[in-house]
């Protein structure tokens, strides 16, 4: 028989977290290649300001925004010091 977690707070901010980590990693990434080699791969792969284009860049900003919201409400780095 199949057991299903219920979906709590805790299990939504850890999956929005991981999401929003792994974009801002892929986005400085992204930034890394363009300023190295002047080359943007999102643009070269879906095409110059298309909309497949301009939904990975909104993922992206949209994943810091949430790490910004994380920082600034949760104060995470109150715990550290």
């Amino acid at each position: 028989m199949l057991r299903f977690n219920k979906i709590s707070v805790e299990n939504i901010m850890k999956f929005c977290s991981f999401i929003s980590f792994t974009l801002s990693i892929l986005g400085s990434l992204l930034w890394l290649i363009i300023g190295l080699f002047g080359i943007n791969p999102i643009a070269e792969i879906l095409g110059y300001m298309s909309i497949n284009t301009r939904l990975v860049y909104i993922s992206i900003g949209l994943g810091g925004a949430f790490l910004l919201f994380f920082l600034i409400v949760l104060k995470p780095l109150k715990l550290i010091g």
